[in-house]
This record gives C-alpha cells, sequence and structure tokens, in this order.
C-alpha cells in the first residue's frame, strides 16, 4: 500500500515573512508631500479625490452608542457541590468539561434520535452482504490507523445513506469506501489521499466516482455529518463506572460487533455504548450499572440488560460466521488481546 502523505505548510518561508517585516514609509512627510501631490494633480489634469466627511465623523466619533452590549448566557449548569465525585474530581481538567457535562450528553442523547439508523428494505443487497462489506472497510480503517470515531461515523453515513439511496450490490464497495474518506476528512488531522482509499479497492473505483458518490452522499444527508459518536459515550459511562482499561477495551469490541450485525443498526450510540458498558463489565466481574448511570443516562438497569443479552448474540454471529477483521483487531496487545476472552451473560 502506498505511503500515506502528510500535507502541512512548513514552507511558510522567511521570504513570505520577509515581505511583511519590511520597516513602514515614515508618515511624518505626509502633509509636506500633500502639495506637491495636489501640483501634480493640476499637471495631469486628474481631480484629487476628497477624504469622505463620514469617515472622519466615524473616526472622531467617541460615543459609546455602538459599543456592543453584554449578554446574559444564563446558562443552567450544576454548581460545583452539585456535581457527582466523578466531574468534581475531574473539574481541574478543562478537557472534561465537567460542569457541563450532564448537560452535553442529554443534549447528545436527544441528537442522536434524529438519526436512527434503523434499515428499511429499500436496499437491493443482502444482510449478510453489508455484513461481509462492513468487515472490509474495518480491516481497511486498521491499515490507516484511523480514530475509533472515524469508522463509526464512516458507518453511520453509510448506514443512512442506504436508507435513503437505492443501490446495486455493484456499488457497496463504493459507497463505503467514500464513506471512510468522507468520515476521515471530518475527523482526521492527516487524512490519507483519496488515491490510497483507490488503492485498497485494487482500484476498482475512479477518483470521478468517488467524487460523484460524495457529493451524492453530502445531498442525500443534508450535510449532516456531525454524528455523536458510540466511543464518546462509551469513554464517559467507563468514566462513571471507574472502568480499568481492559473492561474499556472489552466494551469497545463487543460495540464494534453491533456495528457488523445489520439488525443492531435500530440501537441509538447511547443504547450501544450502555449495553456494551453492561456486558463488558459483566465478564470482568465488576458491577455493570450503578444509580449514578441511570441519573446521567435515563436507562435504568432492567433496559439495558435486555440489550446486553441481544448484544451478546451479535457477538456470537460475528465469529459463527468468520468475519475475521474485528476480532483480529483486538487481538493486538494494544487492545490487551479482549478478542480473546470469552464473552458470557
Amino acid at each position: 500500500m502506498q505511503s500515506i502523505k502528510q500535507s502541512g505548510n512548513a514552507n511558510f518561508s522567511r521570504k513570505s515573512h520577509s515581505k511583511v517585516s519590511k520597516p513602514l514609509k515614515d508618515v511624518t512627510n505626509i502633509h509636506k508631500n500633500d502639495s506637491k501631490k495636489k501640483s501634480a494633480s493640476k499637471v495631469n489634469n486628474k481631480p484629487v479625490r476628497a477624504e469622505s466627511n463620514n469617515f472622519n465623523k466615524i473616526l472622531n466619533n467617541n460615543s459609546n452608542t455602538d459599543q456592543p452590549k453584554p449578554i446574559d448566557l444564563n446558562i443552567n449548569t450544576k454548581s460545583l457541590s452539585q456535581l457527582n465525585e466523578i466531574d468534581k474530581n475531574n473539574v481541574s481538567n478543562i478537557y472534561e468539561c465537567s460542569e457541563y457535562a450532564f448537560e452535553i450528553y442529554n443534549y447528545l442523547q436527544k441528537y442522536e434520535a434524529k438519526h436512527k439508523n434503523f434499515l428499511n428494505a429499500k436496499y437491493d443487497f443482502t444482510e449478510k452482504m453489508r455484513s461481509t462489506i462492513v468487515d472490509w472497510i474495518i480491516e481497511v480503517h486498521i491499515k490507516f490507523k484511523l480514530l475509533p470515531e472515524t469508522l463509526y461515523l464512516c458507518l453511520n453515513y453509510f448506514d443512512r445513506f442506504i436508507n435513503l439511496e437505492k443501490i446495486s450490490k455493484s456499488r457497496l464497495q463504493l459507497v463505503i469506501i467514500t464513506c471512510l474518506f468522507l468520515a476521515s476528512k471530518y475527523e482526521e488531522i492527516y487524512p490519507p489521499e483519496m488515491k490510497d482509499f483507490i488503492y485498497v479497492t485494487d482500484k476498482n473505483v475512479s477518483q470521478l466516482d468517488m467524487i460523484k458518490c460524495e457529493k451524492l452522499i453530502l445531498k442525500q444527508l443534508n450535510f449532516e455529518i456531525c454524528i455523536p459518536s458510540i466511543y464518546r459515550f462509551l469513554q464517559r459511562y467507563s468514566k462513571l463506572l471507574s472502568m480499568d482499561e481492559t473492561t474499556f477495551y472489552l466494551s469497545q469490541y463487543i460495540a464494534e460487533n453491533q456495528l457488523i450485525d445489520t439488525y443492531k443498526s435500530k440501537y441509538t450510540p447511547s443504547q450501544i455504548a450502555a449495553g456494551s458498558i453492561y456486558l463488558a463489565s459483566v465478564n470482568r466481574n465488576l458491577k455493570p450499572w450503578n444509580d449514578l448511570l441511570f441519573e446521567q443516562t435515563g436507562y435504568n438497569e432492567k433496559c439495558v440488560l435486555e440489550w446486553a443479552k441481544d448484544f451478546k448474540k451479535s457477538v456470537d454471529y460475528v465469529i459463527k460466521e468468520g468475519y475475521k477483521g474485528l476480532k483480529k483487531k483486538f487481538q493486538n496487545s494494544k487492545y490487551q488481546e479482549v478478542s480473546n476472552l470469552k464473552i458470557e451473560i
């Protein structure tokens, strides 16, 4: 596979910088030169444009009538005393946004309901074909070493698009590789180039095909490409459970199994995260749910348990059907080989 080139503006050179570093002209002789300019204008019979009176008025206006007034944002956030212990301990970390975490994730849960991926009978291929192409795109995702959010976004775009646009099975590879290309441009700092995506398809798609497909996908999705990710919910729920790293990777493995199983597209990202966290915790002999998670998510334990049982079926389905991309990914020592663990409930 061709190496992925990283673009950058490293050549913002000293030459370009030197252009703006020249000394400014001496403005003290402006009035002296005015008379020369006026005489020159008379010789050339060209009128000199008078300075705008309105411009002078604006400069000389010292009133504060145009000054912006302070806005009362009136943000309804929890005080430090009202925060739970987990968020309270992370207040010093500005990236955690502990004071706003509850409101942020509450909003994301409401927003994700607008973009459910529940598939209808519009597509011209079987569920197994979808699972096969998703397993393939997971391998491509591994090869390019992309972020977890990129994979989740890619499959969100893919499922939403095939729900809206009828496509033939021969165009599945084109659509899903274009979705990965689109998601990587949104999430990655240095996304792979288009030619790299074409290369991994054995050049079965052309650059023109991808450009046309990208335009169609964006149009059908109404340019709504910022979607709540399963990974973000996994991070939040694992923090509220004070989960260890191995259990987190196991929950991520379970969650990504749901991406392959077509029938699990009916679940929202927060539901997949909740069920995966529950199932992983049970298999690690940890408390799978608590009152704090119920307060933060609105999901009771009985409901989450049913999701976890359903997700266990997906894990068995992926293993039974021989989809190797995901298992290979989580057999890596980076993920502490969690795909080798036996999952039960």
